[in-house]
């Protein structure tokens, strides 16, 4: 299968091997787990984003428990406004209420965007990629955006949230059809992922500066 390239600039090397790989070793930690109740933010949306990563090595449960009681104060007032089924390929997805879910997590301490999207695309999986420092820092390289990045760490966070959103929702819009190829041979693999996780999968083992995934995997299928 050819490479997969996005609109942004990347261009991904046999994009279902890629993508199984991944998932192989990450599925079961994160998109595997089941969600309890798409309008409410449960300890187990907390401690999922924990095997990825999200959070700084050593982190005592005192601080993930503030963690999740803040975003479930914060973020489940909201979360009723957005419907589970929302896709960020729709014509017109709704966001405007993202931007104000996202600036509700980020009013959380100790919750930045790389753990507030890590969180919130368990509730709404075809809606809000996952935006940790990485993909963030493509996308704004690739707009030449990149003086930007310092507003991730404050109360601007949002705002550059939702412009890299747009951003990846091009890419997600232009490459549509063959994402739901892809789809549908991961889902006979079994993974179940949606388009927005898939991509932001297959951008992030692209662009990451260890190149596990680009270096391990980069055999043609």
């Amino acid at each position: 299968m050819e490479g997969l390239r996005v609109p942004s600039g990347c261009t991904i090397p046999s994009p279902l091997q890629r993508a199984c790989a991944f998932f192989a070793e990450e599925y079961a930690y994160y998109d595997a787990l089941p969600d309890d109740d798409p309008n409410r933010i449960g300890v187990i949306d907390v401690l999922a984003p924990v095997m990825m990563n999200a959070f700084s090595f050593g982190m005592g449960a005192s601080k993930l428990r503030a963690i999740h009681q803040g975003l479930a104060t914060a973020c489940d007032p909201l979360l009723g406004s957005i419907s589970p089924e929302a896709d960020l390929a729709a014509d017109d997805p709704p966001l405007a209420e993202l931007r104000s879910l996202l600036d509700a997590a980020i009013s959380v301490h100790g919750v930045l965007i790389p753990v507030a999207t890590k969180v919130l695309h368990r509730k709404r999986p075809a809606l809000i990629p996952m935006l940790d420092n990485v993909v963030i820092g493509y996308y704004l390289e690739a707009l030449g955006e990149s003086r930007l990045r310092g507003r991730t760490q404050d109360h601007r966070a949002a705002q550059v949230a939702l412009f890299v959103t747009e951003a990846f929702r091009r890419d997600l819009l232009a490459c549509g059809g063959r994402l739901d190829s892809l789809r549908q041979a991961m889902g006979a693999e079994g993974y179940k992922v949606t388009s927005v996780r898939l991509l932001e999968v297959l951008i992030w083992s692209q662009v990451e500066p260890a190149g596990y995934y680009a270096s391990n995997n980069a055999t043609s299928e």
